[in-house]
């Protein structure tokens, strides 16, 4: 079958339908579409058409999006589209889409494969000012793979198990290190069953965002690195002296320290 009529395989009709209900989620709803008249192109416009609830037989048909693979060809064809429309989805090829993408914003690296969706906004409020290099990345959606599900389950899993176990010791030291201590791995084996509950119960995208969300090592390191500036006057009190020590006995009266009366330093 010649590229041009290659139809979509029932894979790429799911992926395409997994895709565009991530796009419904997010309340996304164009005022245009626009495909290559390529065989394949046009059946997933007219998926994400019905999903969306836009009408199919306005879908609009571009050759250019099949015939040209320059970024500016494609840029020129945005820059004729009628100033009405202010929300629009494109269906073509790569690796045309990859260049384009790259086109519109220097800084996305990455490659758009079967059935992926790249957004950008521009903050322009007419499509023929737009200009290279002034695409704003809203997101990139695509379907996972199952070896990439695995993947990216395993390191987030493995990132928020870390986080939440060292916060809920740190909460319970604070109270009782014995005790803590005493029963460290129950409060392993608690976080890490509750993170693995809380990712089952999340949406396959949602690991995806999951993972783009985690902080990097630098960005903990700088959040958890002590201040450079000296702290101010009368507030330098050792965090050891706000803890609560549930084995330490109260003080007795006799042995309190009087309080200071107003006026005295």
């Amino acid at each position: 079958i010649p590229d041009f009529e290659r139809s979509l395989l029932k894979k790429g009709k799911k992926d395409a339908k997994k895709v565009v209900s991530v796009l419904k989620s997010e309340k996304i709803q164009p005022n245009l579409l626009i495909s290559s008249p390529a065989n394949r192109a046009l059946e997933t416009a007219h998926i994400f058409a019905k999903e969306l609830g836009y009408p199919v037989q306005k879908v609009v048909i571009k050759d250019v999006l099949y015939n040209e693979d320059s970024p500016q060809k494609l840029l020129e064809m945005v820059r004729e589209l009628d100033d009405k429309y202010s929300s629009i989805i494109i269906f073509g090829h790569n690796p045309s889409f990859d260049d384009f993408a790259r086109f519109l914003n220097p800084r996305f690296n990455e490659s758009i494969p079967t059935s992926g969706v790249v957004s950008f906004r521009f903050k322009n409020k007419l499509w023929k000012t737009i200009t290279k290099g002034k695409g704003e990345l809203q997101f990139h959606e695509y379907p996972l793979r199952k070896s990439q599900k695995n993947q990216i389950y395993k390191k987030v899993r493995h990132q928020i198990e870390i986080k939440m176990i060292k916060q809920v010791k740190q909460i319970l030291i604070d109270i009782d290190r014995a005790s803590t201590e005493r029963i460290n791995k129950e409060i392993e084996q608690s976080c890490k069953k509750l993170v693995n509950k809380f990712l089952n119960t999340t949406k396959t995208y949602k690991v995806k965002r999951i993972s783009e969300g985690l902080p990097t090592k630098q960005q903990t390191k700088k959040n958890t690195a002590k201040p450079k500036t000296p702290a101010k006057k009368g507030k330098n009190i050792s965090s050891q002296k706000n803890k609560i020590n549930l084995n330490k006995p109260k003080p007795t009266k006799s042995s309190q320290k009087p309080s200071m009366k107003p006026g005295n330093k």
